[in-house]
């Protein structure tokens, strides 16, 4: 799993053939579990730094959905460790991106996570993830009522207008 977090940090492209390379070796169930069931945090996080690559990439999210990975996400994000909040994070904004993922997300769960955990954020990492999940859930038609009575909208324009960060 650190051989394949390199080849983010040193900006090498996931591509379809990793996608389809990875899924015809069972890889993505072990990453999964490891970002679900695993005790060491460092591992947690890296696996969700690969689920992120895979997202973006987007050739095998359906393979994403069929794991539960939204909710397995969301969870991880309510870790009590930095570090896997925003690997967490990022990755669920990758997969929310994608227009048929959105359209299987039939609850409020990852909206009221996101909110909750953006009101007590004070890592700017995580709290920029948490605005790109929100920024593609806004995407969606139902989504954009709940977001725009959380009222952080208002807090946005708030902090832009006042030259906080």
């Amino acid at each position: 799993m650190n051989l394949l977090c390199k080849l983010d940090k040193w900006d090498i492209e996931w591509t379809k053939a990793n996608s389809e390379e990875i899924s015809k070796v069972a890889g993505v169930d072990t990453v999964m579990h490891f970002v679900e069931q695993s005790q060491h945090d460092s591992f947690r996080a890296q696996a969700c730094q690969i689920v992120g690559m895979i997202a973006e990439e987007g050739s095998i999210n359906h393979l994403l959905l069929d794991m539960d990975c939204l909710n397995i996400l969301v969870d991880a994000m309510m870790s009590k460790v930095v570090l896997v909040k925003r690997a967490a994070a990022e990755a669920l904004a990758f997969l929310v991106r994608d227009d048929k993922v959105r359209a299987t997300i039939t609850n409020d769960r990852i909206l009221q996570v996101v909110l909750g955990e953006l009101s007590k954020s004070s890592d700017q990492i995580l709290t920029e993830n948490l605005m790109l999940i929100l920024m593609n859930l806004s995407l969606s038609k139902i989504f954009k009522p709940a977001i725009y009575e959380s009222g952080v909208l208002d807090s946005l324009v708030y902090n832009l207008v006042n030259g906080h960060t």
